[in-house]
């Protein structure tokens, strides 16, 4: 089987599900993590996911000890879906980068980053 063929196939397995995919993804995350893996994630009235936030063990573990100070600044629709990618980055004590959390959001507004 060629690499086109492959990708075809997985397209179309996946279909139009691919958040529902991810969303379960993060649920067996969560359930296997003891409640260290969190997310959240709304979705609008025909079942499109529109904002989705999450941090797993080590980012949450890093900002109990970095937090301090939170950066963040967000991508313009750079991906497929055209969502505003939104990294949650600290400092730790060798000045090295430590992501805390990520989101994924519809649209930047005021609105979605409250």
């Amino acid at each position: 089987m060629d690499f086109q063929n492959w990708m075809r196939d997985i397209k179309l397995y996946i279909g139009k599900h691919d958040a529902d995919m991810l969303l379960q993804k993060f649920r067996d995350k969560n359930e296997t993590s003891d409640g260290g893996f969190c997310y959240e994630y709304q979705t609008d009235s025909d079942g499109h996911l529109t904002r989705l936030f999450w941090a797993d063990v080590r980012g949450r573990k890093n900002y109990d000890v970095f937090g301090d100070v939170v950066s963040f600044d967000a991508t313009y629709r750079t991906n497929k879906y055209g969502m505003v990618f939104v990294p949650f980055i600290g400092v730790n004590n060798h000045w090295k980068s430590v992501t805390f959390a990520s989101a994924l959001l519809e649209h930047e507004n005021e609105t979605n980053f409250t």
